[in-house]
């Protein structure tokens, strides 16, 4: 007879109480698990906060590599004119600059046609730009406007070549590659000439030494041209490295007047990524306390790991670098372990011995730099890939001592009801022996 309610019908027995205690004595194991799993998750999520601090630290350390590290600042009275930029080459000064004439790419451009599908006989064009020659094919698969231009740009011609639809139609134009006049369209020919078109491929013949051929000059290469306190420089391109040591000019246009250059020592810069180096630094070393702190329960305090990362980081930050330690720059430790910085020390290192101090903060955050690489693309993955493991193996527990305790309750349920089955079947015998009884003579004849 099957259970019908909670409580057995024929016994009496609360059923379902007894299922739920009993399984509730096998649910602690799965309790455990769950409990192990979310643990591991936990553990988990605690690297990816630990990784992301860290990350934040590597970027503070990068910026102090020489490469981002910016020793001097260099200041334009007109940006219109030109901007600047100065290495840790470069030295206090100030330089008037007059701008005559800018560094610009040469242009020539064809006759007009009326679409890009325009057709040309065929032949090879011998396109001479920058000082050297080089041959186009132009055959049946490419003899239309539009062709001619793909054909010129996947070549190795010192020139790019562009379609332009005006007023009047369709135009070739082609413009070196580079500025400046040495870098000029010296010539364009034809050879080889056969097949037919609407037009002869000779349309973009251009000698501009006789001021013949088919097209015609827009615009002239040429070199920018400007004076340095007085002395005249030229340079092919309005990018200038070469003039004014340590320093970069980008000319931008002409002027009438001239415009005054700075070059000023930038100890800012450097103290900044300073402190923001030490900033980064303690918010790590804050994290691997909060982590690893036993007392708090941390979530990771049971892990070494984070007792070895923490190790890593001081130490680097002990190493003598250059025969330097970053304590010669104002650069400790105070007694928690977290770092400060005095600005006067390094502004003072700025002053009288830059080059030292790009040398030393670039040779330490290499070697940091390095050392970060290792923690973030090896040792941290290692152990969240073994946690991640681990929970994956719990997780298949779980599911097994589910299925368990599923199982053991569909047996008790068909366990207590065979019981109440049996319970009724004697109940049932015992009131038909009561009812034979009752039914016998009385003794007395009565």
């Amino acid at each position: 007879m099957p259970i019908s309610a909670s409580v057995g019908t024929f016994s009496g027995i609360n059923y379902q109480e007894l299922i739920t205690g009993l399984l509730a004595v096998e649910q602690q194991r799965l309790d455990t698990l769950e409990e192990r799993k979310s643990d591991y998750e936990t553990q988990i999520s605690a690297y990816g906060e630990l990784s992301s601090s860290l990350g934040e630290l590597q970027s503070a350390v990068e910026d102090l590599q020489s490469s981002a590290t910016t020793a001097y600042s260099a200041t334009s009275s007109d940006e219109d004119v030109f901007t600047a930029s100065a290495s840790t080459k470069a030295a206090d000064g100030q330089y008037q600059i007059n701008v005559s004439q800018i560094a610009k790419n040469h242009q020539i451009y064809s006759s007009a046609y009326s679409s890009e599908s325009a057709t040309f006989t065929q032949g090879s064009l011998i396109i001479a730009a920058g000082g050297e020659s080089t041959s186009v094919t132009i055959d049946s698969s490419n003899n239309t406007l539009a062709g001619v231009r793909d054909a010129i740009n996947q070549s190795d011609a010192n020139v790019t070549a562009t379609v332009l639809h005006d007023i009047d139609g369709y135009r070739l134009v082609l413009s070196s590659k580079t500025t400046g006049s040495d870098n000029a369209i010296s010539g364009v020919g034809v050879t080889g000439e056969s097949g037919s078109g609407e037009s002869s491929l000779t349309s973009f013949n251009f000698d501009p030494e006789f001021g013949s051929g088919n097209m015609t000059e827009s615009q002239a290469g040429q070199d920018a041209v400007f004076t340095v306190n007085g002395l005249t420089v030229t340079s092919a391109e309005n990018t200038v490295t070469d003039v004014i040591t340590g320093v970069t000019l980008n000319i931008r246009s002409t002027s009438t007047t001239d415009e005054t250059l700075s070059i000023e020592s930038d100890a800012d810069n450097i103290t900044d990524k300073v402190d923001a180096f030490v900033t980064a630094y303690n918010n790590s070393i804050t994290k691997l306390n909060e982590l690893s702190n036993r007392e708090t329960g941390g979530t990771l305090s049971s892990d070494s790991s984070l007792s070895i990362i923490k190790r890593r980081l001081r130490n680097i930050t002990f190493n003598t670098y250059n025969d330097r330690l970053l304590l010669n720059y104002g650069i400790s430790h105070d007694s928690y372990g977290f770092l400060q910085s005095n600005s006067s020390d390094i502004s003072s290192a700025v002053t009288n011995d830059m080059d030292t101090l790009i040398a030393t903060l670039d040779t330490f955050s290499q070697s940091f730099d390095s050392t970060l690489d290792d923690i973030l693309d090896s040792m941290i993955p290692t152990r969240e890939s073994n946690l991640s493991t681990r929970a994956r193996d719990v997780e298949d527990d779980i599911f097994d001592e589910q299925y368990k305790l599923e199982r053991l309750e569909e047996s008790l349920v068909k366990k207590f009801a065979a019981l109440e089955s049996t319970i009724a079947e004697l109940q049932s015998s015992g009131d038909a022996l009561n009812n034979s009884l009752g039914s016998l003579p009385k003794p007395g004849g009565q």
